[in-house]
């Protein structure tokens, strides 16, 4: 359980890129806003933030079982 948590906040953390691409191409190449998108942004963000708040409240990165990080990214 706590592997697939790791990977969930290391992919929160990669979608941060999308986020802003997304909004920037709605605010000034389409020059409109899409509801659906948006509420997608803000999922993706809500993980986000979940996610660095888990990352940075883990005390010791050093136990990560990266062999099941492995697998569960393979799969």
């Amino acid at each position: 359980m706590e592997t697939r948590l790791y990977l969930l906040s290391f992919l929160g953390i990669f979608s941060s890129s999308y986020i802003i691409f997304s909004l920037y191409y709605q605010w000034k190449i389409l020059k409109q806003w899409c509801p659906l998108c948006l509420a997608i942004q803000f999922i993706l963000l809500c993980e986000l933030c979940l996610g660095l708040i888990y990352l940075l409240n883990v005390n010791s990165i050093s136990g990560i079982n990266w062999e099941g990080i492995m697998y569960t990214i393979i799969i």
